[in-house]
């Protein structure tokens, strides 16, 4: 089973929903809380609205610096969101990535306003 590192105890993640919806949360462990939304025992939100996948992980060595983070990110737009998912260095594990294959894309094919 795959485990978060451990020098960083602290993770924001955004998650894209079936919906084209991204959401945006906190967690000690990424891996465990990734599996609580799509078992539907994560957020309201993601219990209503299917996770296709994590987008997005930032560390942070400070759960302050990390709740002040989670609150930026959700009030940005949702096209800087989706940029935000292209950056290489905030890319989670591959296995908890939405992989954007062409049948991805089309399929979920707001998926195509990623500059």
């Amino acid at each position: 089973m795959m485990t978060a590192p451990t020098h960083y105890p602290y993770y924001v993640y955004m998650i894209l929903c079936e919906n084209g919806g991204i959401y945006t949360g906190y967690t000690t462990d990424p891996v465990r809380r990734y599996w609580q939304h799509r078992s539907g025992r994560g957020a309201q939100y993601t219990r209503g609205h299917k996770p296709l996948g994590m987008i997005y992980l930032e560390p942070f060595g400070s759960q302050r610096y990390a709740l002040r983070r989670e609150s930026q990110i959700k009030r940005f737009s949702r096209a800087i969101k989706i940029y935000f998912s292209t950056i290489p260095d905030c890319q989670p594990w591959s296995s908890l990535r939405v992989p954007l294959t062409p049948e991805i894309l089309h399929a979920y094919p707001f998926l195509n306003q990623i500059p």
